[in-house]
């Protein structure tokens, strides 16, 4: 039975029975959430360090033979590893529990596969890859789209648009079926966006002929505006996605390699290599707002090599390690004050400092479902409001007279504030 809280208290409105709503009843919550867990990827020991955010300690090890970028399943139960093999042979997908860590299903996919994404309702995960058939070193590359509840794949997306490609970046937008496709070439830059409906070509941005690989250093997209952020060399492109043009630039104070927007759609972050700085872009205006150093280790200089958000939007997480001694760290930022709180040590042995963390996954937050149950009313509707980001859903009850705000729609985080408004009359 899902539970909805009474206003001012901790107790549980249930089977509210000969009730007259006249006009609504509010019922006011504040949604507690389970603290998630990062998965970091070690070039070492080929292999994922489990840490809980709540305390920032490792708990586990997953043994994968690869270290690259995952992606969990909404739920937080899965969690979906790509792994490369090397040269032009065919990868693969690993499929994990994350209640035991225990491997539970390896899926074929295309050659070299580097990057993933996962649909926001967990029912597909896209896999990027150079060439779909071993040893063709002339395909451009493809998607392979996994069924998550089959954990085979339901289609594939061709990515031979004019030469061969090097590790297309993916990105599915957080709330629409879209999926965007970023490709790096010598010959053109551009990131293509897909229905994910019908796998299927939408638009098409082109963000520059740049021959050096790596300076298309990636790109997020506004978790509720129609904007792209494309991270190219010392600058971020801010595109309209109604209409694919440049709208404006922002100027970095440094050469940046990795971008992360925060969950409330106000912030960017911008992670240099060398340094391990961030730059905080200020959305509202375009400009960077503060830059945070990077851990000190007095004698050599760090190497930002990943970065990651907090899906609470309070801290952001970033991976790397120093240039000499190669000692593998995860530093945390307060996001409310733009200071490094923590840093802490990513070691592939016990007892030594040596690591090599290059990727990090957050899982998402985890919780009771956000919604109620009532009895004995009739022509009853509920309009859900996050109070805190102005969001709305209406949901029109049936029979049953139980609801789910966040299966219909709305966006909750930790700290927010849900309002439940029910209208009806009794039976």
């Amino acid at each position: 039975m899902k539970k909805i809280m009474e206003v001012g208290s901790g107790k549980c409105f249930r089977n509210l029975r000969g009730i007259v709503i006249a006009g609504a009843l509010a019922l006011v919550i504040s949604p507690s959430f389970a603290a998630p867990f990062i998965y970091v990827g070690d070039a070492f020991g080929d292999m994922y360090h489990v840490i809980d955010t709540a305390t920032n300690a490792e708990t586990a090890r997953i043994s994968t033979g690869d270290y690259k970028r995952a992606v969990v399943h909404p739920s937080g139960e899965r969690l979906y590893v790509p792994i490369s093999p090397g040269g032009m042979r065919a990868g693969l997908l690993e499929v994990y529990d994350t209640n035991d860590n225990s491997l539970l299903e390896t899926i074929t996919v295309g050659a070299s596969p580097s990057r993933v994404a996962i649909h926001s309702s967990g029912d597909f995960v896209y896999v990027g890859a150079r060439s779909e058939q071993p040893g063709d070193a002339t395909s451009p590359g493809i998607i392979s789209v996994v069924d998550t509840s089959t954990n085979t794949i339901s289609a594939t997306i061709d990515l031979a648009q004019t030469t061969r490609i090097t590790d297309p970046i993916l990105v599915a937008h957080p709330t629409e079926d879209i999926l965007y496709v970023g490709i790096r070439s010598r010959q053109a830059n551009k990131v293509i966006a897909y229905n994910t409906n019908t796998l299927q070509p939408i638009g098409t941005i082109n963000v520059g002929a740049i021959p050096m690989r790596g300076i298309f250093g990636g790109f997020v997209v506004h978790p509720s505006a129609p904007y792209l952020y494309a991270l190219i060399g010392w600058s971020v492109q801010v595109y309209d996605t109604t209409t694919n043009a440049l709208v404006d630039s922002i100027s970095l104070n440094n050469h940046g390699l990795l971008i992360v927007i925060h969950p409330n759609g106000n912030t960017l972050y911008v992670g240099t290599m060398y340094g391990g700085s961030v730059s905080v872009v200020d959305i509202n205006t375009n400009t960077v707002a503060s830059v945070i150093s990077g851990p000190d280790f007095s004698d050599s200089m760090p190497i930002l090599a990943d970065m990651a958000i907090h899906p609470s939007g309070d801290s952001l997480y970033g991976v790397g390690y120093s240039v000499s001694g190669i000692e593998g760290f995860a530093s945390v930022i307060d996001t409310a004050s733009n200071q490094v709180t923590e840093v802490f040590s990513i070691a592939t042995n016990e007892g030594s400092p040596r690591g090599l963390p290059l990727s990090i996954t957050i899982g998402p937050l985890l919780g009771d479902p956000v919604g109620g149950s009532l009895m004995g009313l009739s022509t009853v509707s509920v309009t859900c409001v996050n109070a805190t980001s102005g969001q709305s859903v209406w949901i029109g009850l049936g029979s049953d007279k139980t609801w789910d705000c966040e299966s219909s729609g709305l966006q909750v985080n930790s700290g927010d504030s849900i309002e439940m408004v029910v209208s009806g009359s009794a039976d």
